[in-house]
């Protein structure tokens, strides 16, 4: 059987945990088979693949802990875990930037976009060319003349920061939003602390969100990878099937 009509016949199936078992218990069906079997089954029934423990099935029957299908089906796992863990951090950012058209795009647009993001608080910041910000620039002048238009930049910038991100991803943030009220009430020192605060704590967690997208997106690379590269590591030419056409018909 060549590999693409087993992997038809794995998509296909019915009854794909059934036909998994009665893989798994077949000592007639060597390693490098069942290696190929499995990746095609996380492929194409990964949602079963997170609701049953594969490892500890493969293990009822195939107690190998060295074996090339053991160690695939573990290092799929150690995959997921990574990637679910940092899918719990993005649900994060989706519950506090509703920006519907960011969420449309793809995994790779949305890390451009965050990266745009990024770019464009430093800009606000004046520190898009240089590491001498506005807030920082500001404390170096903060006995000069022209307090009033201190204040002004200083009100622009913070104005500017919260309409990018929007108030949600202040409120899910716990990052705490003064009015103006209580704005106007600081002194100009003051002042230039909050708006070091306000930059410090959105630029903090805009890096640590561009992070976790390249890392979920590096794994999930890493799965497309093993998907769909079968013959790694193994001679596919020198690899006969042992999975014969009869036994899989009942499955289809």
């Amino acid at each position: 059987m060549n590999l693409l009509k087993l992997e038809n016949i794995i998509m296909n199936t019915k009854t794909p945990l059934l036909f998994l078992l009665i893989v798994f218990q077949n000592n007639k069906i060597n390693d490098k088979n069942k290696y190929i079997f499995i990746k095609f089954f996380f492929k194409h029934h990964i949602n079963l693949a997170l609701e049953y423990n594969l490892l500890s099935l493969y293990n009822e029957f195939n107690y190998n802990n060295t074996s090339l299908t053991y160690n695939l089906i573990f290092d799929i796992y150690n995959i997921l875990k990574k990637q679910i863990n940092y899918i719990q951090f993005i649900k994060k950012l989706k519950s506090s930037f509703k920006l519907p058209s960011f969420w449309k795009k793809n995994i790779d647009e949305q890390i451009i976009h965050l990266k745009k993001l990024y770019e464009q608080l430093l800009y606000i910041f004046d520190g898009s060319k240089t590491q001498l910000y506005f807030h920082i620039r500001l404390k170096s002048i903060m006995n000069d003349t022209g307090e009033h238009y201190h204040i002004e930049q200083i009100m622009e910038r913070l104005k500017q920061t919260v309409s990018l991100f929007k108030l949600p991803f202040f409120k899910e943030h716990d990052i705490y939003l003064l009015s103006n009220f209580e704005f106007f009430e600081l002194t100009l020192h003051n002042m230039v602390k909050y708006t070091e605060y306000i930059f410090d704590k959105t630029s903090t967690i805009l890096i640590k969100y561009i992070t976790y997208f390249e890392h979920y997106n590096y794994y999930r690379k890493e799965l497309i990878y093993i998907f769909n590269n079968v013959s790694e590591s193994i001679n596919i030419e020198e690899t006969n099937s042992d999975i014969d056409d009869d036994d899989v018909s009942l499955f289809v």
